[in-house]
């Protein structure tokens, strides 16, 4: 038989622990749904392979000059942040950057991934890392650039889209010209 000291030492033991596993509705919480939640988490590892993929599918595209391949890859509405240039937010302005930047013949170019990150639900994602290569600048005289990069991704039906993209040159301004006198 339970003793009145028995039971009250019960109720202190297993009070906290039931006024923690308490939704907000009363019902107790099992912790079931988290862990269900949590095991229906895509494999982070592979994920991450993935838009690693994406961003090397990304630079084959624009060596390669084709550009239904690289807008392909990003939402209609992402954001383009680059440098020297005002934010392009639709996929026809995406579609005229890239149209331009294809023509300026990206060479000797790599991209070095440096870490993938994932929202906790997993539906968002940013990678960031390095790039560097050539091309002909503006004026046709051959460039070459590096930088560093930063790419937000969201997951779709159709599978990861870019929803926002920056990038930002570590190469010198070059100067400014002098006035004609």
């Amino acid at each position: 038989m339970l003793s009145f000291r028995g039971f009250i030492a019960a109720i202190v033991v297993t009070a906290p622990a039931l006024a923690c596993n308490t939704a907000g509705d009363g019902v107790a919480d099992t912790g079931a749904a988290a862990a269900a939640a949590v095991a229906a988490l895509p494999d982070r590892t592979a994920e991450a392979e993935a838009i690693r993929g994406l961003d090397q599918r990304w630079l084959r595209a624009v060596q390669g000059k084709h550009v239904d391949s690289i807008v392909a890859l990003y939402t209609p509405d992402a954001a383009t942040l680059m440098p020297g240039q005002e934010p392009v937010t639709s996929a026809d302005g995406r579609r005229a950057m890239y149209t331009e930047f294809v023509k300026m013949g990206l060479t000797d170019a790599s991209m070095n991934t440096m870490g993938v990150e994932f929202s906790d639900d997993g539906t968002m994602a940013y990678d960031y890392g390095t790039y560097a290569g050539s091309m002909n600048g503006p004026d046709g005289k051959p460039m070459k650039d590096k930088g560093s990069y930063l790419n937000v991704w969201r997951r779709t039906g159709d599978g990861w889209k870019m929803v926002a993209e920056m990038s930002n040159s570590s190469m010198p301004m070059p100067a400014p010209a002098t006035p004609a006198r």
